[in-house]
């Protein structure tokens, strides 16, 4: 495993740099875009909140066992982004969300090697059976970054995502613990990072 990126507990400042890196028009528009309010959408907590919250509710967030939310440090960067899981333990099965908002590394390769951890805690540590992913249809990036990690279209959902007005179609794609076992070190191997 490459040790040009760590997933960290979130600090208060990685929140911070979310709800900043949210107000910048090109990411935003490549997540979820703005409420009708005007301020960015995010998903599990509204960042510009959560900055200053008590830790009471700081914990309910960042500690949840079934929304685990960890910051991403780049080596050469320092932090870069946030990836989580929303679990659904009934179905052994978790909702993956992730967000580069450091502009200065896309196409660096760092969500794809993000992910790849992650899912050695999906399933190696969790056990889970099965992780999807709801890609909208304006996130091109997203949707070459999945399937070049081997998840699967298992189908699309109509008007799933409201970004600049208009409620847009999302496709749902997922990949199951046996097929990741198999492909990991395939994945890993074929993973190219520019560091620099």
């Amino acid at each position: 495993m490459s040790s040009a990126i760590q997933l960290t507990a979130v600090t208060r400042d990685d929140v911070f740099r979310m709800a900043s890196w949210l107000e910048d028009t090109s990411v935003n528009s490549m997540w979820y875009g703005k409420r009708a309010d005007g301020t960015p959408s995010h998903i599990g907590y509204d960042p510009r909140s959560a900055v200053n919250t008590d830790e009471e509710n700081w914990n309910y967030i960042f500690n949840n066992t079934e929304r685990i939310i960890k910051s991403i440090y780049a080596h050469s960067y320092g932090h870069i982004g946030e990836i989580q899981i929303l679990i659904n333990p009934p179905l052994k099965e978790a909702e993956l969300f992730i967000l580069i908002g450091k502009r200065a590394v896309w196409g660096h390769h760092y969500a794809q090697m993000a992910v790849l951890q992650f899912l050695d805690t999906v399933f190696f540590e969790l056990e889970l059976h099965r992780i999807w992913v709801d890609v909208p249809e304006y996130n091109h990036i997203a949707m070459h970054l999945f399937k070049r990690l081997g998840f699967t279209i298992e189908g699309s959902l109509r008007s799933t995502h409201f970004l600049n007005g208009e409620w847009k179609n999302s496709t749902v794609m997922g990949l199951l613990e046996d097929e990741y076992k198999r492909r990991r070190t395939g994945m890993w191997n074929n993973l190219k990072v520019v560091d620099n």
